[in-house]
């Protein structure tokens, strides 16, 4: 007996419907996409421009600006009513991603060992499988894999499963291990790190920060600041460095 048909390679795809627009990437492509957003000027729609270097589908309300080029997509999103919206699914493969818009994104890497750039306004990023690099959005969330993620001034990290190195960036930042031995530093800023399960290295930096060390024999330096450190569980070594510190070792 012959072989088979091959199966056809995906695209991506995008659609837009009401006040939202929805990528999806095709199996087995490694994306390098750019979102931006368009004010028209009209009062009652805007447009996100999709730009990758693999071709696009474009789907319900949304058109090639030029014909020739498969690999840039637009999207007509109503501006009146819900806050607008888009979603991006970066599939299996090894992505980059950069959100350049104002309004509420929703980024989901799939698969893969991604890089993934957001906006502090309203952006939410999960990196999912792989070993990710986040930065930029306000909600980050790693996933399984060996995860980088940079926090955005004020903003919420959770590294999950794996070594993560979490890195505060000059706000009072929250910063949340998960499993694995990861590497935190708070940066500037009252910061809240959190090691949560097994051996982690914590850094404070400075401002007025609390660190747990949670499960596992952590090590935990406060730095300058006036800092609360908790050992928690497991035989770990505790360093308050300058100010006023209150130190715990359970």
């Amino acid at each position: 007996l012959g072989a088979g048909p091959a199966s056809a390679a995906t695209t991506a795809t995008v659609f837009g419907v009401g006040n939202s627009a929805h990528f999806t990437a095709g199996d087995g492509q490694a994306n390098d996409l750019v979102v931006t957003e368009v004010v028209t000027g009209n009062g009652y729609e805007k447009l996100y421009v999709f730009n990758d270097v693999v071709p696009i589908t474009a789907g319900q309300n949304c058109h090639r600006p030029d014909e020739t080029d498969p690999t840039v997509v637009a999207c007509h999103i109503d501006d009146v009513g819900d806050i607008p919206h888009v979603t991006l699914g970066l599939g299996d493969g090894d992505d980059d991603a950069v959100v350049r818009t104002t309004d509420i994104a929703v980024v989901y890497g799939g698969e893969g060992d991604d890089t993934v750039h957001g906006n502090t306004t309203g952006h939410a990023v999960y990196g999912e499988g792989g070993d990710d690099s986040l930065s930029g959005a306000y909600d980050q969330q790693g996933g399984p894999g060996n995860d980088t993620i940079l926090a955005s001034p004020g903003g919420w990290v959770f590294g999950g499963e794996g070594h993560d190195t979490l890195i505060g960036h000059g706000g009072d930042e929250k910063l949340y291990a998960g499993a694995g031995n990861d590497v935190m530093y708070g940066q500037d800023g009252d910061d809240l790190a959190s090691g949560e399960d097994g051996e982690d290295e914590i850094h404070g930096g400075t401002g007025n920060d609390e660190i747990l060390g949670g499960d596992g024999d952590d090590l935990i330096f406060g730095n300058s600041g006036d800092d609360r450190l908790y050992g928690n569980a497991g035989v770990d070594e505790i360093s308050g460095g300058a100010g006023t510190n209150l130190i715990r070792q359970d």
